[in-house]
């Protein structure tokens, strides 16, 4: 099930201090309309992951300098800005924060050099930090000083800064900026669960690929792997519910002690949804019909931002669909509570 981002308060940054922190939109995909390309590139969102983030893949399609930007009207004279950036075949890539006009003040940039491994701070960048993730991979961060808040501004990634590389590409994830003086580093995804939601196709077999360039052990362990429908849900109303719950037990002895078993801590988000169409209600139904409240399910809250909010392997957690009618009679409108399964 995966809950539809209609309502105005779906993606709200209020959601999470990582949203209220970083200034970029869509921050491991840069292949969304929020990213702008120059017309000598292009991009491809992968099937990579570092560090449990998804690579997008930067790409020259032209003999000069490719880049790809995020705008934004700056906030204060500082901005601190990183990534995560993947060798690709490109020798060189920048990462500058400048305007987005001429004269093209950069205000902060940094160049990453692959075959020697070398991080440099340039055009006046200050609090370079950089770590090796591995050999090809690494996280870089900085700070841009003097910055004129009355012009609007881009975070850039050149790909190709010298000539004569058509077809040279580089990869690129965790991509932020904030109003801080100093970089906070980009938080890492601990997720148990992934999911690709794709259009309906049909094969005789399916193969799937797991890369994993963190992974030291040499193999990799999944519990299950499954395809299946998907049914999008409508907007929700401003107010998500996402509490934990513990199954332990305690007694508490006429003096005071407390004793118990330890159980589990499991969440419990719950929806209401305001506004559902007859055809809908009657998918919803058939859903229900089908799970009830035993079969679990994989709830996906926030497509684009799983690493806020993961997907859920969870059960409808109420007896009953209590449905209403809407105020203009033709509509419905429902509240569905879900409990974490494992």
């Amino acid at each position: 099930m995966e809950l539809s981002d209609d309502s105005n308060d779906f993606d709200s940054p209020d959601h999470s201090d990582e949203l209220k922190r970083n200034l970029i939109v869509d921050p491991e995909d840069l292949t969304t309309g929020e990213w702008t390309n120059s017309a000598s590139c292009t991009d491809d969102l992968t099937n990579l992951y570092i560090k449990n983030k998804r690579l997008t893949k930067i790409i020259a399609t032209a003999d000069i300098s490719a880049q790809i930007f995020q705008l934004q009207y700056p906030d204060n004279t500082t901005q601190s800005f990183q990534a995560i950036l993947r060798e690709g075949s490109s020798p060189v890539v920048y990462l500058n924060y400048l305007i987005h006009a001429a004269p093209y003040t950069i205000y902060g940039g940094i160049t990453v050099i692959w075959a020697t491994q070398s991080v440099i701070a340039t055009n006046g960048l200050t609090n370079l930090d950089y770590e090796w993730i591995d050999d090809d991979t690494v996280w870089v961060a900085g700070t841009a000083n003097a910055i004129d808040t009355s012009k609007l501004c881009r975070l850039t990634l050149y790909v190709c800064p010298t000539d004569q590389l058509t077809g040279k590409y580089v990869y690129a994830t965790a991509m932020m900026v904030e109003d801080n003086s100093t970089p906070t580093k980009y938080e890492e995804i601990h997720a148990d669960i992934r999911t690709h939601c794709f259009t309906e196709k049909s094969y005789r077999y399916w193969q799937i690929l797991i890369e994993d360039f963190d992974n030291s052990d040499g193999y990799v362990e999944a519990g299950r792997i499954s395809i299946e429908d998907y049914l999008q849900m409508p907007g929700i109303e401003p107010g998500l519910t996402y509490p934990k719950k513990t199954t332990s037990t305690k007694d508490i002895t006429v003096t005071g002690q407390v004793y118990g078993d330890k159980g589990i801590i499991a969440r419990m988000p719950g929806f209401a949804f305001p506004l559902i169409e007859d055809n809908l209600r009657k998918l919803i139904d058939a859903m229900f019909d089908e799970i009830h409240n035993i079969k679990p399910i994989f709830l996906i809250i926030y497509e684009n931002s799983l690493d806020i909010i993961p997907a859920l392997y969870c059960t409808i957690d109420q007896e009953e669909l209590p449905w209403k009618k809407a105020e203009d009679g033709l509509n419905w409108s429902v509240e569905i509570k879900f409990l974490e399964a494992f």
